[in-house]
């Protein structure tokens, strides 16, 4: 909803600083969990917030125009930080790529199955090769000590 709105009305982002802050805030946020509860994607749709991820590289990934003001260039960088940190993350987890792991018990189980299961549709549904021309284009505008967090 957030991102819907932010696409159909980008002036937000200077009008609302608190409407930007919230976005920024969910992105952060989403990258932050799947790093650390990664299973607690799977009843919320893995395949639908890494979904959202590619949805804001595909907006953000072209360099702004000069007239892009501070604040503006600011939130984008963030946005595209953020959404290829929870990709990043979400693609460095075994039980994501290969599904359950030995360890896992019980409710585990069923999550990395799920998760397994929405893993593969994402990218069955996305492409690799999409998700690697938006992960160089993001790559080649973020700082590189942003690159390496």
């Amino acid at each position: 909803l957030l991102l819907g709105l932010l696409r159909t009305h980008p002036q937000l982002v200077v009008q609302c600083p608190f409407f930007a802050k919230n976005v920024k805030s969910v992105l952060k946020w989403w990258a932050c969990l799947l790093h650390s509860h990664p299973l607690a994607f799977a009843r919320s749709g893995l395949s639908s917030v890494l979904g959202s991820c590619v949805e804001v590289l595909r907006h953000f990934a072209t360099p702004p125009g000069a007239q892009a003001s501070h604040e503006e260039q600011q939130f984008r960088l963030a946005l595209l930080k953020s959404s290829l940190q929870t990709l990043t993350h979400a693609f460095n987890q075994v039980a994501f790529r290969r599904g359950p792991q030995p360890g896992h018990q019980g409710v585990a189980v069923e999550a990395a199955k799920l998760c397994h299961g929405q893993l593969a549709e994402f990218l069955n549904g996305t492409g690799v090769d999409v998700l690697c021309e938006l992960g160089a284009a993001t790559a080649l505008q973020l700082p590189a000590e942003e690159l390496r967090d």
